[in-house]
């Protein structure tokens, strides 16, 4: 039984993170992973230049997605990760849902999105 609650206490949204960007951050910080929060779906790269990164991501090349969000950030090696999250076409309709979500103002679907300053909406405490 505490193994079930651990597990579920350890995949749970509370731990997750709101936006691709944080995701990519993490993941520069502790290994290439995904970490759940994201209800559509998230591909990850890594790669020597930030672009690289960003083709590579898993579905990147899947033509049926959509990306909407996108974070990149560079490790203490000095490779790039990147995070795309994506929508099918025919859920194009849930983007602004899924933005609201994780808290931000418009799409970030490419790699000059990504050094660009985001303003993420904080939830009131």
């Amino acid at each position: 039984m505490r193994t079930l609650i651990l597990f579920l206490a350890l995949t749970s949204t509370a731990f997750a993170h709101r936006t691709a960007q944080e995701a990519a951050e993490a993941s520069a910080r502790g290994g290439l992973c995904h970490r759940g929060g994201n209800p559509s779906y998230e591909g990850l790269g890594c790669a020597s230049t930030p672009e690289g990164a960003f083709r590579c991501c898993c579905y990147a090349n899947h033509t049926g997605l959509l990306t909407y969000d996108v974070g990149i950030a560079q490790g203490r090696n000095g490779l790039w990760v990147c995070c795309r999250r994506y929508v099918s076409r025919g859920s194009a309709h849930r983007i602004p849902q899924l933005l609201a979500r994780a808290g931000l103002t418009r799409q970030r679907t490419c790699v000059a999105d990504c050094f660009e300053p985001v303003e993420v909406i904080k939830e009131e405490e």
